[in-house]
């Protein structure tokens, strides 16, 4: 909620705005939307389902058939499929909504292909290369299409590439991160990402001023960082997990409180000191000890109590943001 609809909604309740008046006044701040915007709203979510069912119905005739199809007629109906898909962007241009999403069912749709030549031929790849390399082929139309669902299908190949990498072959990662190098690059991954997403997005560049992505990106940062704490607080990780996390922690809640305020992202921040609280009591009072009922409801306890101070935060910062 931005300030003037703040303001509005205040002076409502204070009563000075009159009763027959109040409809159209919260009709123009935009707290009602007119009917144009609902138009807009269903043409995209209809083209999104409709591209999402595509997608779907494409892996179904896979799984219903691939016993009747040859390994040729596989490859070629993929094949088709994508062709189909990039004569839709070249018809649209990769500015229309339509292209974009277009754009990125060829994106999904390269994916199957790779997956299909694979299982065809068995050539023996790890999973981990098959998300590489399809990050790797797709990165030119997702640099062209400027395109933020594009970019986040990409990230998050780059993230399954790494997360499975990391877990089959450790090799000399393991001697500067330890342990839980997986998180740690999953950490430093997606907070340098978010911060060059955030500074990209602040020079007026229109397609990334959506906040999906980087809440996105926060969430997978925030939630690398408390795997790390919490492995920390149960004895596995060491000064460093505490240093990552409390460093990322301190850092997400300055920006995100002072620099560009944004309330999901720090719903996610709060939650993460919980998550940590709740794991040390767990380890350090509650497993393994043979506790009853009262570590339980104590347990219960410091949960509401925790989660109760972070919601009247949330709640201050949100009454100061719409003043």
């Amino acid at each position: 909620m931005n300030g003037a609809r703040g303001r509005l909604l205040a002076w409502i309740d204070a009563g000075c705005v009159p009763v027959d008046r109040r409809h159209e006044a919260l009709r123009r701040a935009g707290v009602f939307p007119p009917a144009s915007d609902w138009g807009r709203f269903l043409d995209r979510l209809l083209l999104i389902a409709g591209v999402l069912l595509l997608l779907s119905g494409v892996v179904t005739l896979f799984a219903a058939n691939w016993e009747r199809l040859d390994r040729l007629g596989r490859i070629l109906l993929v094949d088709a499929s994508i062709a189909l898909a990039l004569a839709v962007v070249w018809w649209k241009g990769s500015a229309a909504l339509v292209g974009r999403w277009a754009l990125f069912g060829a994106a999904v749709l390269l994916g199957v292909l790779l997956a299909v030549v694979g299982q065809a031929y068995q050539t023996g790849a790890d999973v981990f290369e098959l998300f590489a390399v399809w990050a790797a082929l797709i990165l030119p139309w997702v640099v062209l299409g400027r395109f933020a669902y594009l970019w986040l299908l990409w990230f998050a190949l780059v993230n399954l590439s790494l997360y499975l990498y990391l877990e089959t072959f450790h090799g000399f990662w393991q001697i500067p991160l330890g342990a839980l190098e997986t998180y740690w690059a999953l950490l430093l991954l997606n907070g340098a990402v978010l911060l060059a997403w955030e500074r990209l997005a602040a020079h007026a560049r229109e397609w990334m001023q959506g906040r999906t992505v980087p809440r996105l990106l926060a969430v997978a940062t925030i939630s690398a960082a408390t795997v790390l704490a919490v492995h920390a607080a149960t004895g596995r990780g060491g000064f460093s997990a505490w240093l990552g996390w409390s460093a990322g922690l301190l850092l997400g809640f300055w920006f995100y409180r002072f620099v560009r305020l944004d309330l999901p992202v720090l719903v996610g921040l709060v939650l993460s000191p919980i998550v940590v609280v709740v794991a040390w009591v767990l380890h350090h009072f509650v497993i393994g000890r043979g506790v009853g009922a009262a570590a339980l409801l104590w347990l219960a306890l410091i949960v509401i109590g925790l989660s109760s101070l972070a919601g009247w935060w949330l709640t201050r910062v949100a009454r100061l943001a719409a003043r």
